[in-house]
């Protein structure tokens, strides 16, 4: 296989990757299945892919393992839709992580806290 198409496929995978992780959300979400057949599919491709290689068929094994590769970065992407931080899905009734919890007294809190600004005398 000539260099110049090992190097636009390595090209290739490496955008696809970058892409998949750091890319834009798809605007849709992808059912489950979808994703888990998608990603069946390129567990799948390195298998063969696998035994391709074993056998001495380097060419079969390398487009094989590239489309494992493609097939794994697209089920990656999709389970990103939906997403903010990589964590579960947002819902707009969730309350804020950032927000402090409701019903705290702030008074008492200042009180506390100048309490634990005053001096220490040794003991």
């Amino acid at each position: 296989m000539p260099g110049w198409i090992k190097l636009a496929a390595t090209a290739i995978l490496l955008v696809s990757i970058a892409l998949a992780f750091f890319g834009p959300r798809p605007a849709r979400r992808a059912s489950r299945r979808r994703v888990l057949a998608i990603g069946v599919a390129g567990l799948a491709g390195y298998v063969v892919g696998l035994h391709a290689a074993m056998a001495g068929r380097t060419v079969i094994a390398a487009v094989l393992i590239a489309l494992a590769v493609e097939a794994m970065c697209l089920a990656v992407w999709l389970a990103r839709a939906g997403r903010d931080d990589g964590g579960e899905p947002r819902h707009e009734d969730a309350p804020d992580p950032d927000a402090p919890p409701d019903g705290l007294d702030w008074d008492e809190f200042d009180r506390l806290r100048e309490d634990w600004s005053r001096p220490r005398l040794p003991a």
